[in-house]
């Protein structure tokens, strides 16, 4: 089957115009040509416009400056993860681009800062007890407290009685041994307050959350603070502010700029591989992926 596949089957050459709008992310692939491949989509249309082998700056450059510089100039903007060294690539490659931070990867990165503070606290708690109770429910301290739910109880042996989801993180928060946990708790669930309620002007709130930190010289939130402010704080406005109608199934939906259609991408990428016990060569694995994904191919 394997030399079925390498052999006679052959996919078409891609070619195509850059859309305004691109959306990249990067996915493990095989070890042949690199680690980590190079996944470019178009967001509105949910189209992948192809696949490539390496994300090192040296082999995107080369890629991408296959286009003409006027081709390359109708990009205008490009959404991706926080990377310093591919920001400075694809703003040297696209000159009129901007560039907006992917939701998922900023968040991500806050909520790791909440984490670290939850371990800390569990690891200064002399009592036992309260430490494994923390550990055991440490989904409900990720999650916006807005959406833990406040009408079925369940039984919590460590406070004897049916509680809902929300009711054991304000009593556990309420505690003097978690002082430190709580003020860290509420620095995290004010960034989602930013991302999931609506505000006239995220600008502003976006400012103040980050002078909290720099104010309070937060241990945890410092680096993280730090980044958005020097690097990344207009690409995660625009995040905020910016909105797209992208087109799914023949529906047009109102969203914002983001990776999820690559991240579903990804997770098809993930499957492909388990189901072939792996690929050794990158060709091969983006052949399946380009085959997976509707492209068109030849019998040879």
């Amino acid at each position: 089957m394997y030399c079925i596949f390498n052999e006679n089957i052959h996919t078409l050459d891609r070619f195509y115009h850059l859309s305004s709008t691109l959306s990249i992310d990067e996915f493990r692939a095989t070890t042949d040509q690199g680690t980590f491949a190079f996944n470019i989509t178009n967001p509105i249309s949910g189209k992948t416009l192809d696949i490539i082998a390496d994300r090192r700056a040296s082999y995107l450059r080369n890629y991408f400056l296959r286009f003409p510089h006027k081709e390359r100039k109708k990009v205008k903007i490009i959404v991706m993860e926080l990377s310093g060294a591919l920001q400075s690539i694809m703003y040297a490659l696209f000159p009129h681009a901007k560039i907006i931070a992917d939701k998922f990867h900023y968040t991500k990165l806050v909520r790791e800062n909440m984490v670290q503070a939850r371990i800390n606290c569990c690891k200064q708690l002399k009592n036992d007890s309260l430490s494994k109770i923390i550990k055991n429910n440490l989904h409900l301290f990720d999650q916006y407290k807005e959406r833990l739910h406040t009408q079925k109880a369940w039984y919590r042996p460590y406070f004897k009685k049916h509680m809902t989801n929300r009711q054991p993180v304000e009593a556990i928060l309420e505690l003097e041994s978690c002082e430190e946990l709580q003020i860290n708790y509420d620095i995290y669930q004010d960034f989602l307050d930013i991302l999931n309620k609506p505000n006239s002007d995220y600008k502003k709130s976006l400012n103040n959350w980050l002078n909290n930190i720099f104010d309070t010289n937060n241990q945890y939130y410092m680096t993280t603070a730090r980044n958005f402010r020097k690097k990344w704080f207009l690409p995660i406005l625009r995040s905020l502010t910016y909105t797209v109608y992208s087109i799914r199934n023949g529906k047009t939906i109102r969203t914002c700029f983001n990776n999820g259609f690559i991240e579903s991408i990804n997770n098809k990428v993930k499957l492909l591989k388990r189901n072939a016990y792996e690929y050794r060569y990158f060709q091969n694995l983006r052949k399946r992926i380009l085959l997976h994904l509707g492209f068109g191919y030849q019998i040879i």
